[in-house]
């Protein structure tokens, strides 16, 4: 039984007018988060297949259950990084291109990269950027502005949760990993 917790994650970018710059006070981490969010369907994508392809090969029962929380959970996050890549094309539709190459690139590596090499580049993903995000919400050039101030479109408290889903997500790939019989 696993103790990962599946949720959904929300935000409004249904209006028309979604600016490419969502927080004045910080740009440079608006513009990280929309780095992230054209690289994470792809990445999601990416993450989804290899631990599909991974899961018959996992002997324990435990470890099997968690990598399908793991898949509902990271299917989430695709869906709430391609509605903001959306939003985001709608008002700049050149913004396509680049979606479009940046999901081939992750198929390209599924389809010529074997599954243990896949299931560790997940990991070594994972386990490294909830800690490099962390520093980007925490490090401010104005100490009053918090990562969230003035941004309808996230809400505050992400970090901590998403620290220990982080966690647990690293697990279940390294577990997976590890599970999966070499020869």
């Amino acid at each position: 039984m696993t103790d990962l917790q599946v949720r959904r994650v929300r935000f409004d970018f249904a209006g028309e007018d979604v600016p490419f710059n969502w927080q004045p006070a910080r740009p440079a981490f608006a513009m990280q988060c929309n780095l992230i969010s054209f690289f994470a369907p792809g990445f999601e994508k990416f993450i989804v297949d290899a631990t599909r392809e991974g899961i018959p090969l996992i002997r324990d029962p435990e470890v099997a259950a968690e990598a399908n929380a793991y898949l509902r959970q990271e299917a989430q996050h695709s869906a709430a990084h391609a509605s903001h890549a959306r939003a985001l094309t709608r008002r700049w539709p050149g913004l396509q291109e680049t979606m479009d190459e940046v999901t081939a690139s992750f198929d390209h590596l599924t389809a010529t990269k074997p599954l243990a090499w896949r299931l560790g580049y997940t990991a070594v993903i994972e386990a490294t950027f909830t800690p490099y995000f962390k520093v980007s919400l925490t490090t401010r050039t104005n100490s009053s502005h918090p990562a969230t101030n003035g941004s309808p479109h996230c809400s505050s408290g992400t970090s901590s949760k998403r620290s220990s889903t982080a966690a647990r997500h690293s697990r279940s790939m390294t577990l997976c990993t590890i599970a999966i019989p070499t020869g």
